[in-house]
């Protein structure tokens, strides 16, 4: 083999070393801890959660912390990020993570790692985390300027309690989750507990392209720049009785709202030939959420224009009739 070729061996070999030892560098993997005990201290004017647990192996490696303050819980999230050029003992390592608690902070649940721990005085006990059943997630734009998350749906539990949020950031998008949390000796009614609930969230802004997922409800983009939007909901119509009268028309209108929000009635018509159009609808902002009831509607309709003898389609809605002068 030439000097060359020894040189191009030798060249490649030591590339593909370092391009390995790089990939080594680069992959991680997350430790989480055993939880072994949650309690509420005060001491010198200080207020703090102090958190015991242990982690499965002894690895050179910090303990780190993301913590959000939500209306109801603190979210936190304990763990150690673990090199793959890291090498762990087989041994338990206990640790003590001290998070200052200022007034005013409901500190009542407390969410670590996914797992739930409800305040008795100055003590914690487990609890079981269930997730809250969502019709509707919207992300809005608050007038402080920050972002606030409004959600609709019903409680997994027929008890009435408070909802709880999860915060996690992933390499795919940002997941909240809203939950209840109770006792597992505890008994509730079979009936369905309604929520509507909108919580301040711990961003001020989110990158463009942001995967954000609510539960089992994806937002999108456009969902998440739009919500100042006007929906347009047609009322439902059941009858229309047509009343002729020389040559005007007036239709005696009877149908529902399909929810309990309370905005003006828009009624629009058009008018193409023989065929009538009658569009009867209300403009709701995108952002409100309704009351899920129906509300009756009557209303008597002059048509504009006049009528002469012939034959006439009239539509409301999609509701469809054929009339003969």
């Amino acid at each position: 083999m030439t000097i060359s070729g020894i040189v191009l061996v030798l060249t490649l070999l030591i590339g593909g070393l370092a391009s390995h030892l790089q990939r080594e560098e680069i992959s991680i993997r997350r430790a989480l801890p055993q939880i072994d005990s949650v309690a509420f201290l005060r001491s010198d004017g200080s207020r703090r959660l102090q958190i015991k647990g242990r982690f499965a192996e002894d690895c050179a490696a910090p303990l780190q912390s993301a913590v959000k303050a939500f209306p109801h819980n603190l979210d936190i999230q304990l763990y150690r990020d673990i090199a793959s050029t890291v090498v762990c003992d087989p041994q338990e390592t206990p640790f003590v993570y001290d998070l200052p608690i200022e007034r005013g902070t409901d500190r009542s649940a407390v969410i670590i790692n996914d797992r739930v721990w409800l305040a008795e005085r100055a003590a914690y006990f487990e609890a079981s985390l269930f997730p809250a059943w969502l019709d509707q997630a919207l992300l809005i734009q608050a007038d402080s300027g920050g972002l606030q998350l409004r959600v609709r749906g019903a409680q997994a539990v027929g008890c009435l309690l408070p909802e709880l949020f999860t915060w996690r950031e992933t390499s795919e998008g940002i997941f909240i989750g809203v939950y209840n949390a109770m006792d597992a000796a505890g008994v509730c009614a079979a009936v369905e507990v309604e929520i509507v609930e909108t919580v301040s969230l711990p961003a001020t802004e989110l990158p463009a392209d942001t995967l954000l997922r609510v539960n089992d409800i994806l937002i999108s983009e456009s969902e998440t720049q739009n919500v100042s939007d006007i929906d347009k909901v047609m009322t439902n119509i059941n009858r229309v009785d047509v009343t002729v009268a020389g040559e005007r028309i007036s239709l005696a209108i009877e149908g529902e709202h399909p929810d309990g929000c309370d905005y003006p009635v828009q009624v629009d018509q058009r008018r193409d030939g023989n065929i009538v159009h009658v569009e009867i609808y209300r403009e709701v902002p995108a952002d409100v959420f309704c009351p899920m009831i129906l509300q009756p509607y009557q209303a008597t309709i002059q048509l504009d224009g006049s009528f002469t003898a012939g034959s006439y389609t009239i539509n409301v809605n999609s509701h469809s009739q054929t009339l003969e002068i």
